[in-house]
């Protein structure tokens, strides 16, 4: 049977990854043959990408079912990007930006 693994970004795309049988994903895939068959349909570069499941943090050295991951299951993409010189998430420059938006919002007229 094929084994299928999504992958869902804070942005809200979902990613479907598919296994085919002779593969054997949970006896060899390890996180980093998942980056790379999503690197190949995504185009986002492994470097960029961190995987979670269930809120830990991949090894990319790691098997798939070494961390309970299964048929169907979903993991999450958290993107990491260089902005002078500091490597931060996404997910945190767009909670910054809300937060700077709001802010600017609640400022009274002038």
């Amino acid at each position: 049977m094929a084994v299928t693994i999504f992958i869902e970004s804070l942005n809200g795309n979902i990613y479907e990854i598919t296994f085919s049988d002779d593969e054997n994903p949970f006896e060899t895939a390890t996180v980093a043959d998942l980056k790379d068959r999503l690197y190949r349909i995504s185009g986002i570069p492994v470097e960029q990408m961190r995987i979670t499941y269930g809120g830990a943090r991949l090894a990319d050295d790691r098997l798939l079912s070494e961390y309970g991951i299964q048929h169907e299951s979903t993991v999450d993409l958290i993107l990491k990007i260089r902005e002078g010189g500091v490597e931060e998430s996404i997910g945190n420059i767009w909670r910054c930006r809300q937060a700077h938006l709001w802010a600017i919002s609640i400022r009274p007229p002038i």
